[in-house]
């Protein structure tokens, strides 16, 4: 099988991958409650399948490849070179000829030049001819934009005549690069029976060498194969892009911190994929070339700390109990976040090996903790194993590669796997989150409902106690209740009896006797109001908002307190404008009226008959408010109970609940006014509220 079929056929693996993780996610959304309740078959059956995708991915590259020779006249022949020669030059100072004439070149076969972390430069060279009968147009790869210096020589087999030289790499200029933006490369125009040997001398500022996908394609065959690179390449930004707008909208609709941790991510991880392919390098390579090879480390650290921070905002790591695993990871989260900075200061070599060191073990970590967590039954757990799995693996792998420590072929070879797994992991993890902000938005209804119903029964809970204190208050006037109603019935009385007698002793005196009658109606009428505004006073009802005179309300209190105020003989001066209108409850407004009166009449009742006041005053105040203002000339209060005396179950008085102060103050602010307390010079106290005027 040729190179570019096994790609195809590894891709079309991939792709299938892809999309049995997508259905597995829809799966696993809309039928959580069976596999938890009845069986994991669909979690293990993925995780099977996800296994010996990448087991047949890999085997499909990990023997070796057919044709050692590269013959441009045989389009079969080309592809990956993994039949080449490579010489080590320690001290970085052989020339061509040197190298050429060198007895310590070793032959290679079956992998890509993979050299790793080094200070050392090498050589690579392969031969390459043309057995066919015409002209060929080929292109050498080196299948990655990211080499510091590489120099390119290309000499005839034939006579060693040298033919071409091209020094490229990404801290010389673009003086020569066949795709600027691509990747490095090398067109070569060959004659029918040309023999060519091809040297690269691969160089690296500091210590670092790229693992390369050397390759020889047709010229046609390579600019179709970029083509279609730059396609997925542009699929690719757009998909993540495009996810990433979407975030930021779901924060500016929910306002929750996930989702703009997550668009940070996604738009960090599309700046890191554009420099890693080298669409930036063309960009800011002529401005410093040091800054352009900064930015990768620069941008890879900061888009794995969010990546880490958005995982352990949505596996709630932070409400799990502390352990060795959780401090380490968030350790590692500071030292990317810091590190970050420093890759202008380390160099791309230092900074790339300190970011791939904390990650790795970052991801251990994470994996670690989300295996915990799918072994409770977390769905954001298992939800973040399956979309993160693939991208997981495969950025792992990648890392290992970079330092040479394990070589995984396939991911040299096909440097855009890693992609789209990332594809993959970004559309599973949105699938996630959407899944997990139904979730959220089902408890929120859920949470609002029990709140209305909550608000519902503390409202009438609300409309029972103040019912209650009424109630409560009637009882302790019952003498003044009895007073009010003991005149009109006396009075009737005394009239019906006048009335017998007149008609006993047959006086009939119809001015007399109608007289009489007129005066019966009027104590009647006068007892049914009394009994009128008591049942007013203690029927439950609900809370209204009418047009009050203040005058109203006063007129009320004077009436069921006028008994208290004539036995304790205790004088109520009122001044002010009565004549205002509040807007509110009558009968609550009432309430609180002969609540704080009857306060004030308790705080009198025992001092001698020339401190027996209470005043009443009311005044308009701020232009929209009535200024109620009760004051007394009893003891007082001392300072620092001024604002404990409304709050529930304090008390002065003795076998008091100290309830009325507290349903005062509510209902004064159910009305939108306030109500507060101070001292009164000399003595006594003076209590105070506002109401909104209705005028």
């Amino acid at each position: 099988m040729a190179p570019e079929t096994r790609s195809i056929a590894l891709g079309n693996f991939n792709s299938i991958a892809s999309f049995m993780g997508i259905i597995t996610m829809l799966l696993f959304g809309e039928y959580e409650k069976i596999i938890f309740k009845r069986n994991y078959c669909l979690f293990i059956t993925y995780i099977i399948f996800s296994t010996l995708i990448g087991i047949v991915g890999f085997a499909a590259h990990a023997g070796p490849q057919e044709g050692a020779a590269m013959d441009a006249g045989q389009a079969a022949s080309l592809g990956v070179v993994q039949r080449y020669q490579a010489l080590e030059d320690s001290g970085c100072a052989l020339h061509l000829e040197a190298a050429r004439s060198s007895q310590h070149w070793i032959a290679v076969a079956d992998r890509s030049p993979n050299f790793g972390f080094t200070s050392a430069c090498w050589w690579i060279r392969f031969n390459l001819d043309n057995s066919g009968p015409q002209p060929a147009q080929v292109t050498v790869d080196l299948g990655t934009p990211l080499q510091d210096f590489v120099d390119w020589h290309v000499l005839d087999r034939s006579d060693g005549r040298l033919l071409t030289s091209v020094h490229s790499g990404d801290r010389r200029d673009f003086n020569f690069r066949y795709q600027q933006s691509l990747t490095l490369a090398l067109p070569l125009a060959m004659a029918a029976g040309q023999q060519l040997a091809v040297y690269a001398r691969l160089a690296s500022f500091d210590g670092f060498q790229e693992p390369l996908a050397l390759a020889v394609r047709s010229s046609d065959a390579f600019s179709l194969a970029k083509s279609r690179e730059q396609l997925l390449t542009g699929m690719y930004f757009g998909c993540l892009l495009a996810f990433c707008i979407y975030s930021i909208f779901l924060f500016i609709s929910t306002k929750e911190n996930i989702h703009i941790t997550y668009a940070a991510f996604l738009l960090l991880l599309s700046l890191t994929t554009f420099i890693y392919y080298g669409a930036s390098t063309g960009i800011l390579h002529s401005i410093n070339a040091d800054f352009n090879n900064a930015l990768l480390p620069f941008f890879f650290s900061l888009c794995m700390f969010f990546f880490f921070i958005f995982a352990r905002t949505y596996l709630k790591i932070p409400d799990q109990p502390p352990n060795i695993l959780i401090e380490t990871y968030n350790v590692i989260i500071t030292l990317l976040l810091l590190i970050s900075p420093l890759s202008f200061l380390l160099g791309y070599a230092i900074a790339y090996a300190a970011n791939a060191t904390l990650v790795l073990c970052n991801i251990l970590i994470l994996l670690l903790l989300t295996i915990r967590l799918c072994w409770k039954k977390n769905m954001n757990a298992i939800f973040l194993f399956i979309a993160f799995f693939p991208l997981g693996t495969s950025l792992s792998l990648k890392l290992l590669s970079l330092d040479n420590f394990i070589t995984v072929q396939h991911l040299i070879e096909n440097n855009f796997y890693l992609a789209e797994s990332t594809i993959f992991s970004v559309v599973a993890l949105s699938f996630s989150i959407a899944h997990s902000m139904k979730i959220m938005r089902l408890a929120m209804e859920k949470a609002r409902s029990r709140e209305l119903e909550s608000t519902i029964a503390l409202q009438d809970n609300e409309l029972k106690l103040l019912h209650l204190s009424r109630v409560t208050l009637a009882g302790e006037l019952s003498g003044a209740i009895a007073h009010e109603l003991s005149q009109p019935l006396t009075s009737i009385l005394s009239n019906a009896q006048a009335a017998e007698f007149m008609i006993r002793n047959r006086h009939f005196n119809e001015s007399a006797q109608l007289a009489i009658t007129r005066d019966i109606i009027d104590q009647a009428k006068l007892a049914a109001t009394v009994i009128a505004k008591i049942r007013k006073l203690l029927y439950p009802g609900k809370r209204s908002t009418d047009r009050i005179r203040v005058n109203d309300v006063l007129a009320s209190a004077r009436l069921f307190l006028q008994h208290d105020l004539t036995l304790k003989n205790i004088r109520l001066t009122e001044y002010g404008d009565h004549a205002l209108h509040v807007s509110g409850d009558l009968v609550q407004i009432q309430q609180v009226m002969i609540n704080l009166l009857a306060n004030a009449i308790e705080a009198v009742k025992d001092l001698p008959d020339e401190r027996k006041c209470v005043y009443l005053s009311v005044r308009a105040y701020l232009g929209k408010y009535a200024l109620f203002t009760i004051s007394d000339t009893g003891v007082g209060l001392p300072p620092d109970q001024h604002d404990r005396i409304f709050d529930a179950f304090f008390t002065t008085k003795e076998g008091g609940m100290g309830l009325g102060l507290n349903i005062c103050k509510k209902i004064i602010v159910a009305h939108y006014g306030e109500i507060w307390a101070r001292s009164s010079y000399p003595f006594g106290s003076i209590i105070e509220f506002t109401l909104p005027t209705d005028e």
